[in-house]
């Protein structure tokens, strides 16, 4: 994501410097997503919600961070849409914006989730975004990346192919035909990459067979 205003405090801040100095001596980073958390983080959610105001005599008591506004609003769209999902209502998925205004530029999905049968709702995401991509963005091109030694991929297919090179890249690339094949027969009108990402940044790039 750009973090186009990830500044707002200014520059050359000593008290900003210092404070990270210290936190990257104690624990550079600690991701929340597998039901833990950090001291700063629970320091800084206790704050946010203690300023939040109250409205109809409720106030907000958790907080949910992400990297990027981008990232947030992609992350309000499946958190609101999975609520609905969870009371029995998934027909309520209209989202209401302002016209012409800006709200990111991510696209819920990913590959994997596109073509799975355990998680419906990752399938209806992606497509249903894809749609908006086209509709409001007028995309030609889809590119789909997956990454090797993916825990998602583990899940889903109860198997790990991480030690197994020549395998891995088998399964992930039928995956990617699979769903190359699937978006093309839907939207002709697009062209799609397929790539293969490993831990170490180099990518490959999957191509149909003849």
């Amino acid at each position: 994501m750009s973090g186009l205003w990830c500044v707002n405090a200014g520059y050359g801040r000593k008290e900003l410097a210092d404070a990270a100095y210290q936190q990257l001596m104690t624990l550079p980073y600690y991701n929340s997503f597998f039901q833990t958390t950090n001291v700063p983080a629970v320091q800084l959610a206790a704050k946010l919600a203690s300023l939040a105001p109250v409205v109809g005599g409720r106030r907000f008591e958790h907080v949910f961070f992400s990297s990027s506004g981008s990232e947030s609003n992609d992350t309000n769209v499946r958190m609101a849409r999975r609520y609905w999902d969870l009371l029995g209502q998934p027909q309520r998925k209209v989202i209401i914006s302002r016209h012409n205004a800006y709200h990111g530029s991510t696209m819920a999905g990913a590959s994997l989730g596109a073509i799975t049968s355990k998680f419906p709702a990752w399938n209806q995401a992606f497509w249903e975004h894809l749609d908006v991509a086209i509709s409001l963005h007028h995309i030609h091109k889809v590119m789909i990346l997956d990454h090797r030694d993916c825990g998602a991929y583990k899940v889903v297919l109860g198997e790990d192919f991480g030690k197994l090179p020549e395998k891995e890249t088998q399964v992930h690339a039928e995956t990617l035909m699979a769903l190359r094949k699937q978006i093309l027969a839907k939207y002709p009108q697009l062209a799609v990459e397929t790539y293969l990402m490993a831990l170490d940044g180099s990518v490959q790039q999957v191509l149909p067979k003849a």
